[in-house]
């Protein structure tokens, strides 16, 4: 299953995997809490208001945001089902391996997948002039689930990453509380953005460190 790496990106997902399901452990995560994640990923992600705020670390061409799925619904679904689904047995398909845990990988990651790669059949930066970087269906789902465990915070992604990953976990259990609530709301008031707190970067982490620490 799911572990901490050291890797930002990934222990961040992991541990908002974790705060989901109210497990501070990763090896108490089951399939049944995976399946949770994945399906409120699936059923959110392309929807406003998170359509939009998923752009800040997917890009407007990611499968959940991707303009030219508007009008294809099944087709946008078929392909983040794809994506959220990558974990599940029988998906680790790529004669690589991942490059965050070194199991086995499902599938070539761009920028759609993860952020700060590089666009869809861009080979420059990556071993063996091969486009994209090999990724496990765990690793991938953990990234999927990063940006709900971060704040957005002037157009960007505040991910609070630290040595220790009860830390790591305490952070994006409170962004994960207050995305959930502000996506609710949105959704209720047919927003098609999420509120960004009214706090600088500084303020913010400050504020939330101290209430942890408290």
């Amino acid at each position: 299953m799911l572990s901490y790496t050291g890797h930002p990106l990934l222990d961040v997902g992991v541990a908002t995997i974790c705060a989901f399901v109210d497990k501070p452990d990763p090896a108490a995560l089951t399939e049944e809490d995976l399946e949770s994640v994945a399906r409120y990923i699936a059923d959110n992600y392309p929807l406003d208001p998170l359509k939009s705020f998923l752009t800040v670390a997917f890009t407007t061409n990611s499968d959940y945001s991707q303009p030219a799925f508007d009008h294809q619904p099944g087709k946008r679904r078929e392909r983040v089902e794809r994506i959220v689904g990558a974990w599940r047995r029988g998906t680790q398909t790529l004669a690589a391996a991942c490059a965050y845990t070194g199991a086995p990988a499902a599938l070539r990651a761009d920028r759609r997948h993860v952020p700060l790669l590089a666009g869809e059949d861009q080979f420059n930066f990556y071993p063996y002039g091969e486009a994209g970087l090999p990724v496990s269906g765990l690793a991938l789902l953990a990234v999927q689930a990063f940006p709900l465990g971060c704040a957005k915070v002037a157009g960007r992604l505040l991910a609070v990453h630290a040595d220790d990953p009860r830390l790591t976990y305490r952070f994006a259990r409170r962004f994960l509380q207050a995305n959930r609530q502000a996506i609710f709301t949105a959704q209720q008031l047919g927003e098609r953005k999420l509120p960004e707190p009214a706090q600088r970067v500084t303020t913010l982490l400050v504020d939330n460190l101290l209430t942890i620490e408290e």
